[in-house]
């Protein structure tokens, strides 16, 4: 199993929760990690999770929640035989610290612990009653949202029709100094990505040196200092590729590439195919 990457979920200052509806022809999001919480809803597709130190299938009308900073991979089924029919989840994602001031509630005793057990990974197999409810978060805002997601938890919990994916021994402990570090600097990125980014920049940012940052860098992900810009840029590229309508060349220069033929390079180099069958393959479908 590859070493997990750090994810950039973008929840910014003004939303606590985010959720989406994701459709594309093969899931392709490598093993990662972030400190968010996540819901998976499986609509159609079928597959493999892996999740703390353990693997379940996922099929349709499954529901998973993953803990913050557990490292976890979904593939696809079409990863590996190669079709093209299109999978389709909603996933919902909210920050540690959304209950945290609601904790001492006697009322929220059961969802506190809920949680603190979902590091393991928990699998949901009949969700019809909250089906309707989890797809509704996605159009939900503001306060709506944050008590939709109280009511899919408290159903969940008190209907006890949940199992554990993984062993407690298992737990992937990501939440360490490297693991800050990296995420200082993705943050970073996100933030900037779509304007000149220098290694002196970075590296005035975590206050080191740009050597001990190269070195960091080399360890934590394998990549060089552009090479892991030129990867958040081109992932970036993707999304606007598949959720977008800007052609190749607006979608160039708005994620963070100044040329269209280095664009191009490091595109093909990364994902293996153009820009252009890229979004001919995955682009999302209404």
């Amino acid at each position: 199993m590859p070493k997990p990457r750090f994810e950039n979920i973008g929840i910014g200052t003004r939303v606590s929760i985010k959720a989406d509806t994701y459709i594309q022809n093969m899931i392709d999001v490598p093993l990662h990690f972030h400190p968010e919480y996540e819901i998976v809803f499986v609509l159609k597709g079928r597959g493999k999770l892996y999740v703390s130190g353990a693997e379940t299938d996922f099929c349709e009308g499954q529901l998973f929640f993953i803990g913050g900073n557990v490292a976890h991979l979904f593939e696809d089924e079409n990863i590996r035989t190669g079709k093209q029919a299109p999978s389709k989840v909603v996933v919902i994602q909210f920050t540690e610290k959304l209950f945290e001031r609601l904790w001492d509630l006697p009322e929220f005793d059961q969802i506190r612990y809920f949680l603190s057990q979902i590091s393991r990974g928990i699998k949901v197999e009949d969700v019809a009653s909250e089906s309707e409810l989890v797809l509704s978060m996605v159009a939900a805002e503001g306060i709506d949202k944050f008590n939709k997601l109280i009511t899919l938890l408290d159903h969940i919990i008190k209907c006890k029709k949940y199992s554990f994916i993984g062993n407690e021994q298992f737990i992937s402990d990501v939440k360490n100094a490297a693991a800050i570090r990296l995420q200082k600097l993705n943050l970073f990125i996100t933030v900037n990505y779509s304007r000149d980014i220098t290694i002196d920049q970075a590296a005035h940012l975590l206050r080191i040196q740009k050597s001990s940052l190269c070195r960091f860098l080399k360890k934590e992900t394998g990549k060089t200092f552009s090479e892991h810009v030129n990867d958040f840029r081109v992932r970036q590229a993707c999304k606007m590729l598949r959720e977008s309508s800007k052609n190749i060349a607006e979608v160039c220069y708005a994620s963070g590439f100044n040329n269209q033929a280095y664009f191009y390079r490091q595109f093909k180099k990364i994902i293996k195919q153009s820009p252009m069958d890229y979004r001919l393959k995955r682009k999302i479908r209404a």
